[in-house]
């Protein structure tokens, strides 16, 4: 992931839906579906997302 042109997340799998101090559970069922963000009530503006599936690795 890239944020204001910083790498900050490079080959990072997501395990399932972010959880508060819990760990998510992966389910190989559901490969793809939406990105939700959230804004937690801040004036934060997202623009230019783009997502694209990444290689399994070797």
């Amino acid at each position: 992931m890239l944020w204001n042109g910083v790498l900050v997340q490079n080959h990072t799998a997501s395990l399932g839906p972010m959880q508060h101090r819990a760990v998510a559970t992966y389910n190989s069922r559901e490969t793809t579906g939406p990105i939700l963000l959230q804004t937690h009530g801040s004036a934060v503006r997202f623009r230019n997302i783009w997502v694209r599936p990444l290689k399994p690795a070797p």
